[in-house]
């Protein structure tokens, strides 16, 4: 095959990734509603979160500064449909593949799955836009009331 036509084929893969920002929502699901942690060392900083629900599996290893790498994984109902590498980006026999949001996407398989990602970004997103419930003022007790209160309890 040609690089053209390899480049007239990937074109339109490359530009669904980055139209449905389905890499940056897998990976703020991961980061917001997996389990994992993130690890602060005196150059890098690497986080690691796996998101795990119903037939939903992401995987999120991301070197964050100046050590960087990183890869995302998802699988639904056990198979691998996206799998993105953060030092795959420079490499040659790569250069065909996705770039997106700094990951070289190595694997994609579109389907359901990102339904169930899109639904559940909206959801973050929804409650975080929410508005925050303000606490209600510390009223005073009428003299009254606390005086009454005061008679009739011992040791008030």
């Amino acid at each position: 095959m040609k690089e053209s036509e390899l480049i007239k084929k990937m074109g339109p893969i490359s530009s669904k990734l980055k139209e449905s920002d389905i890499v940056h929502k897998c990976y703020h699901l991961a980061r917001t509603l997996g389990e994992g942690n993130t690890n602060q060392q005196r150059f890098n900083t690497s986080v690691a979160y796996d998101y795990d629900q119903d037939s939903l599996l992401i995987k999120l290893n991301d070197g964050l500064g100046q050590m960087g790498g990183g890869e995302i994984k998802v699988f639904y109902e056990d198979k691998e449909v996206l799998y993105g590498n953060k030092h795959a980006v420079d490499k040659k026999e790569n250069k065909f593949h996705p770039q997106i949001n700094g990951f070289c996407i190595l694997t994609y398989h579109p389907g359901g799955w990102e339904n169930q990602v899109k639904t559940l970004y909206s959801k973050i997103r929804e409650i975080k836009k929410s508005p925050k419930k303000e606490m209600p003022k510390e009223v005073l007790v009428d003299e009254k009331v606390l005086k009454n209160i005061q008679s009739n309890f011992d040791g008030f």
